[in-house]
């Protein structure tokens, strides 16, 4: 049985991927009391980041782990996709435009430092493109590269992919769940 894996560089939708894809058919692992301490922590007056929240585990899997959650989906995190042992995987990894991202960091922690997660965006083609060609080069994973983009403009053609991929999940549903009005660190906008 497979292991479902959203991952990403910060700030590019896996929470949002989380939420459809929990809610089109798969088994979401998420501690959600742990969401309700982030949402408490990083909302502010003038910015909600994750206003459904953030489906994150208290405790970030790592390779000595991962075999607890067969069969289910996670966030998973992106410095930890090349170290996963053999198994059975499907990996969704989620592009963004690294102006974006950074737009949405410093909105998401105006007064705090992403440390190495935004030195990353210096590299971020690099660094994402050594992230897919690893995994491509592996016979247990079933990688899906998708466009955060993409996923807020035409949510149906995305999660088809991902359908036609061995995800089980219902197109239709996961694609009602995106909301566009989310996606506001637009490129053409910053």
């Amino acid at each position: 049985m497979a292991t479902y894996l959203i991952s990403n560089i910060h700030r590019c939708g896996s929470s949002m991927m989380m939420r459809c894809l929990s809610s089109a058919g798969l088994d979401g692992a998420y501690d959600e009391d742990f969401n309700i301490a982030l949402e408490l922590s990083s909302n502010s007056p003038n910015y909600q980041p994750n206003p459904n929240g953030f489906y994150q585990l208290k405790n970030q899997p790592n390779e000595f782990t991962i075999d607890l959650y067969e069969g289910k989906v996670l966030k998973f995190p992106f410095r930890k996709l090349t170290k996963l042992p053999q198994g059975d995987y499907k990996i969704c990894f989620i592009k963004r435009n690294p102006a974006e991202i950074e737009k949405s960091m410093q909105s998401f922690t105006p007064h705090r430092s992403w440390g190495k997660d935004s030195s990353v965006l210096e590299f971020y083609v690099q660094v994402t493109n050594a992230i897919i060609n690893n995994l491509q080069q592996r016979s247990d994973v079933n990688l899906t590269v998708l466009n955060y983009a993409d996923i807020v403009s035409n949510p149906t053609n995305e999660f088809t992919k991902l359908y036609n991929n061995g995800w089980p999940i219902d197109v239709s549903i996961a694609s009602s769940l995106v909301d566009d009005s989310l996606y506001r660190f637009r490129l053409e906008n910053i």
